[in-house]
């Protein structure tokens, strides 16, 4: 399990998220985060949330998939002077290996 940072507001919205699910899914550390809140509840996988983003991109008319999310995601956190590039590679899941192509992307344009 990878514990990762969050800003305040994401932790508000986890804590009304898990407030929804509570007594439908299993609590405890080792438990998965994401849930299904239909009856049953089942774990969410990545494929469950790839087709509920692209079900939701193409009602909105946008092409966007998670992969450019993360993509955005790590842009602006590498475009952020105030947090550090190895905190970037680390929420990632990059190796040290990878700082070149973390320093290239704090240098692109906007």
């Amino acid at each position: 399990m990878q514990q990762l940072p969050a800003s305040s507001d994401a932790l508000v919205w986890l804590r009304l998220y898990q407030l929804e699910a509570a007594g439908r899914v299993p609590k405890g550390p080792r438990q998965p985060l994401w849930w299904t809140l239909r009856a049953p509840a089942r774990p969410l996988t990545y494929h469950a949330v790839h087709r509920m983003f692209e079900h939701a991109g193409t009602r909105a008319g946008s092409s966007a998939t998670l992969h450019a999310l993360r993509h955005t995601a790590a842009y602006r956190m590498a475009e952020d002077p105030n947090v550090p590039l190895t905190d970037v590679q680390f929420v990632l899941g990059h190796s040290q290996e990878d700082v070149p192509k973390s320093v290239e992307l704090r240098q692109w344009p906007l």
